[in-house]
């Protein structure tokens, strides 16, 4: 089975914005694709990118501060701006050109 792993490498920020301190302005991410035999996983692909946020609004009602982010939350602004990723993930299975047997999808 292949299988894919996100993960969030850098954060660039900004010490203040919109009345907000340490606002991230873009995310260095990376998309890892692995083979899951079930015995071992084996790396096998890999891309990352960078994604650039807009500026948070002036209200903190949204904020989340800096201390307070999760890699989750940080990945779901990527993908709700501009990185695609079903995109990502196809392209490395394709990649990945797994045996018959560990395709998953």
């Amino acid at each position: 089975m292949v299988k894919f792993i996100w993960n969030v490498r850098h954060l660039d920020c900004e010490p203040s914005a919109n009345a907000n301190t340490d606002v991230v302005l873009s995310v260095d991410w990376e998309c890892a694709g692995f083979i899951d035999d079930g015995i071992a996983v084996l790396p096998k692909a890999r891309k990352a990118g960078t994604c650039a946020l807009p500026a948070p609004k002036k209200t903190k009602k949204d904020f989340t501060a800096y201390d307070d982010l999760t890699k989750d939350q940080v990945l779901q602004w990527c993908w709700d701006n501009g990185v695609d990723k079903a995109a990502v993930e196809a392209e490395l299975f394709r990649t990945i050109r797994p045996l018959p047997w560990h395709k998953n999808g």
